[in-house]
């Protein structure tokens, strides 16, 4: 049974092919207006590409990449390290601690400045050099000031 639907559509095939292309080619032979004709050509030859609609498109493109490139950087910057031990930080804690004013805080840098240190904590947490410093006769040093910071620094050991 199945030889012979094979064979019916085999010897079949080739003739229904004929009968659609001569179908479809009557209703495909009705003679076109020249209007028509030109209208086809003007469809099919005209501008295919709206600038106006693929701008959006163009400018959000653009933008995507920009926006990619910016990321890109700010991912490839060298991280920062933060900074734990800084000394303005250290500085001010030590002034609140001990109660120290403006004043007090600014006759231990020139103190520190004059010994050539860097840092004026150096002075409040070495005993030895801060006594060192009292020893020079720098003009500018106003010594009852420093008389105070030692003062504190005495009863902020004691207390402790």
């Amino acid at each position: 049974m199945r030889g012979i639907c094979h064979r019916i559509v085999r010897r079949s095939l080739p003739a229904l092919a004929v009968a659609i292309v001569a179908f479809t080619g009557a209703l495909a032979s009705a003679a076109p207006t020249q209007d028509e004709v030109f209208q086809s050509i003007h469809d099919n030859v005209g501008p295919t590409f709206d600038v106006r609609r693929a701008l959006p498109y163009l400018v959000a493109a653009v933008a995507a990449v920009i926006l990619v490139i910016v990321v890109h950087q700010y991912r490839q910057r060298p991280a920062r390290r933060k900074n734990l031990n800084r000394p303005g930080r250290l500085l001010r804690q030590m002034r609140r601690s001990l109660h120290l004013g403006s004043a007090e805080i600014k006759q231990l840098k020139l103190l520190a400045q004059e010994q050539e240190l860097s840092n004026p904590l150096t002075l409040l947490l070495c005993p030895s050099v801060l006594a060192k410093a009292l020893r020079s006769s720098n003009p500018k040093i106003d010594r009852l000031v420093l008389q105070h910071v030692v003062q504190r620094l005495r009863e902020g050991v004691v207390e402790k």
